[in-house]
């Protein structure tokens, strides 16, 4: 079975209000709507028995299984209300980048919505991109494999400093990576600023 973290589920990852164990959090986290419990089994080590886990998870409303009907279905719940008349059934419209700037008004100059990239240095960009794989793969283990994709996919200031931002979050919720969060990110900003 695939399951998936609902609304509840990503809420209890961000304020910790159930008081979850090391295991059940863990898989929680790790519950993303692709990998089976099989799939998830190995990452655990031998002997641990996920079944409990998961009707924890459950019962507690912080997961669901993943049903391609029942996904296809809530998508299109989310899609519905922001269908444009024009737009096909089942699909949502994609906004056209004209739409998305708003419309000036007489002596008033707008900024468009959509920014341009900020570009940042290759060297520094490598730098930082360095700093942050190499911590959250010493000091989230399994969890930092994610921020570690994010971070190789950084091509700009915006999207690195989104990177940034997870990767602190992530550091400071971290038992090892609390202490050295605050260290690393002033390398960080330093590189950022120069």
């Amino acid at each position: 079975m695939i399951y998936t973290k609902t609304a509840a589920g990503r809420a209890e990852i961000e304020q910790r209000t159930l008081g979850l164990s090391a295991l059940s959090r863990r898989a929680l986290i790790l519950m993303d709507g692709k990998r089976s419990i099989g799939e998830l089994t190995p990452v655990f080590g031998a002997g641990v028995e996920l079944t409990a886990v998961v009707r924890e998870l459950q019962e507690n409303g912080l997961i669901s299984v993943v049903d391609g009907r029942h996904e296809v279905a809530s998508q299109q719940q989310a899609i519905d209300p922001i269908r444009l008349p024009d737009a096909k059934p089942g699909r949502a419209p994609m906004p056209q980048a004209a739409t998305l700037a708003p419309a000036k008004a007489p002596g008033i100059q707008s900024e468009p919505l959509i920014a341009e990239a900020d570009p940042l240095s290759p060297i520094v960009l490598a730098q930082v991109q360095a700093i942050l794989k190499s911590t959250a793969t010493e000091y989230l283990g399994l969890l930092g494999a994610d921020i570690c994709r994010r971070v190789d996919a950084a091509r700009d200031r915006t999207s690195l400093m989104r990177c940034i931002a997870k990767w602190n979050m992530a550091m400071r919720e971290g038992r090892d990576g609390r202490e050295m969060a605050e260290r690393y990110l002033l390398q960080v900003k330093a590189l950022m600023e120069d």
